[in-house]
């Protein structure tokens, strides 16, 4: 190459002519965009593909799948990650059979379970999977990833064998990053399973937990928190809860070990009535007993039920002398799950409510 030609520099007539550098980087960048941007479709266009790939794997067979989320970074999510989800799932809906796979779909998930996000990161040991197979009543989840390349984004979608944590089933899709992407992408989603600061009784407290909710709301609501949203093993830790008006509840914790426990109602406790826009506290003063993080690491989530009549899980009218609070075995654990679905199909909405509080357990 000539000097003049790196000199940015073209000869017409015999006459040299300087192109300004700015303009040579210009057609630079712009090369580099189309580069980046080829073989990227849009988001409607690529979701069939994705759908189709995902639904050809052999691996699916005999699987009862549940649509996770997208994660937009290590733990956060965007509204471009619930639109994702929501596509996908539509496209994987024909897609099902008997013989080859069932989609249980998110609009049939309990309140506070549509509540949840469920991203790849989530599922980091057989623990937390075997929870949220339980949770979602499902063996297997889909979920996945979203990157900015600056031109386009890169969805990687898995779907996670909730049995063995195993990715069964994986394909990559490039989309082209247009106004609405970015808009989405720009729109963070917050998170309700954090825990809140713990607040007195009465009507002040009870305005601060539900805010937001309409005046004269019907319908029964439920929070349940902790001090903090993350402890060390062998930290002491308690639980707070609050109803809209009086209730019956009951509390449970699936805990890092994979076991189950019902924290509320229990030995220390008057069944499980309580008075609405009253805060209880677990333990509460003068209660003779801790609660202290056990290992593994990992996550636990607390669930807390509220039926504005007399309600608890079947299992605690066996009685077992000398027990503080009920652990279940796998058996009943599985008959606490019937025992919530049968009072979710029989008592109307608004007098029914859940939430659950995850509570991150470090080393």
């Amino acid at each position: 190459m000539s000097r003049a030609a790196k000199a940015g520099r073209w000869s017409r007539g015999g006459k040299m002519n300087t192109v300004p550098r700015w303009w040579v980087a210009a057609v630079v960048i712009v090369a580099i965009a189309a580069a980046g941007t080829a073989g990227a479709e849009t988001l409607d266009q690529v979701v069939p593909t994705l759908a189709q790939r995902l639904a050809d794997a052999a691996a699916l067979r005999g699987h009862e799948i549940a649509m996770g989320d997208f994660e937009q970074g290590r733990g956060q999510y965007s509204e471009l990650s619930s639109h994702l989800s929501d596509l996908l799932e539509a496209a994987l809906a024909p897609q099902q059979t008997p013989q080859g796979f069932i989609l249980i779909r998110r609009d049939m998930r309990t309140d506070a379970v549509k509540e949840m996000r469920f991203g790849l990161s989530d599922v980091a040991s057989q623990q937390q999977a075997q929870q949220y197979a339980e949770l979602l009543r499902a063996t297997a989840l889909v979920t996945g990833s979203i990157t900015d390349r600056l031109t386009h984004v890169v969805v990687i979608a898995r779907v996670i064998d909730l049995a063995t944590t195993r990715v069964v089933a994986a394909h990559s899709v490039s989309v082209q990053k247009d106004l609405g992407i970015r808009t989405l992408m720009g729109k963070m989603l917050g998170s309700s399973q954090t825990s809140s600061p713990p607040l007195g009784p009465g009507p002040q407290a009870s305005s601060v937990v539900f805010a937001g909710a309409p005046p004269g709301d019907p319908r029964l609501l439920v929070r349940v928190w902790t001090d903090r949203s993350s402890y060390r093993i062998g930290e002491t830790l308690r639980f707070h809860f609050m109803t809209s008006r009086n209730a019956y509840v009951t509390l449970v914790n699936h805990g890092t070990s994979g076991r189950s426990t019902i924290l509320f109602p229990n030995a220390f406790s008057k069944g499980n009535a309580v008075q609405g826009g009253t805060t209880y506290s677990l333990p509460g003063p003068g209660d003779g007993y801790e609660f202290r993080i056990q290992p593994p690491a990992g996550q636990d989530l607390v669930r807390i039920i509220a039926t504005d009549t007399p309600w608890s899980p079947s299992v605690l009218n066996q009685a077992v002398g000398g027990v503080t609070f009920r652990s279940l075995d796998v058996v009943e654990g599985r008959t606490v799950t019937r025992d919530i679905s049968v009072m979710q199909n029989t008592t109307p909405p608004t007098q029914r409510a859940e939430e659950i509080v995850r509570i991150m357990v470090g080393e």
